[in-house]
């Protein structure tokens, strides 16, 4: 099981209940098994429970997955000791691993290069 943090400069930061795993898609956060509703994702800010924030980070060793649009997922990489997305980035061990190009919804991986729909981060 693994947990994501969510923070913003200063000392604002909320912890989710644990998860074998997260998804992340063009606009939001669920908890697998079961796709609990976990956060929102809007103009680069996470949105949970009302209130926003910069940064979602899992600092404990995960795996990450991409899944395309036909719902196929690519083998995990991994496990990194820190995973972070901020700024429609997403980071893995201070590592670039993807960017989200909000104009066409999709995550780009840079190697290989290639589109996905969502990422698994998972344990």
């Amino acid at each position: 099981m693994i947990h994501l943090r969510f923070s913003i400069a200063g000392p604002r930061q909320i912890m989710t209940a644990p998860a074998a795993s997260f998804r992340f898609s063009a606009r939001e956060i669920t908890a697998l098994p079961g796709q609990r509703p976990v956060a929102r994702f809007s103009s680069r800010m996470w949105q949970v429970d009302g209130r926003y924030f910069t940064r979602c980070e899992c600092r404990e060793p995960a795996r990450v997955q991409f899944e395309d649009a036909e719902g196929h997922l690519t083998d995990p990489v991994g496990p990194f000791n820190t995973v972070d997305l901020y700024g429609g980035s997403l980071y893995a061990d201070k590592t670039l691993l993807a960017r989200f190009d909000e104009a066409r919804q999709v995550w780009g991986t840079l190697q290989p290069q290639a589109d996905f729909v969502a990422i698994i981060v998972g344990s």
